[in-house]
């Protein structure tokens, strides 16, 4: 299933050519998981935590859902990232499914992770 981009103007999405509603074959897999709307937010710094991707799916119960992948940082100033899909590893290097654009999303988020701006 397809990885749906919401919030494209974030850091992490900088240097892919993504726009919203852009998809990625093959990145949401057999197991994903959704952000609730009731669910409350993780506590964060002020005006960093971002939805990245609102990406459908089918869950187990045989009703649509959404993978919400996010990020944000927390009061500890660690950085939290979530791709909330067990197949976000294939759009690394997975014969027929990896994507530069998943790749670049990874390093801007690693590089987050260690100091770095991307």
């Amino acid at each position: 299933m397809p990885y749906v981009v919401t919030n494209s103007s974030n850091w992490v999405y900088a240097g892919t050519g993504l726009v919203n509603g852009d998809s990625i074959p093959g990145i949401v897999g057999y197991e994903a998981d959704s952000q609730a709307l009731s669910d409350p937010l993780p506590t964060s710094v002020n005006g960093t935590y971002m939805l990245l991707s609102q990406s459908p799916f089918t869950d187990t119960g045989n009703r649509a859902n959404q993978s919400n992948s996010s990020i944000y940082q927390a009061p500890s100033g660690a950085w939290v990232f979530t791709a909330r899909t067990i197949s976000w590893s294939w759009g690394l290097d997975y014969p027929g499914v990896a994507d530069a654009r998943i790749q670049r999303i990874t390093a801007n988020v690693l590089n987050r992770f260690l100091g770095i701006s991307p």
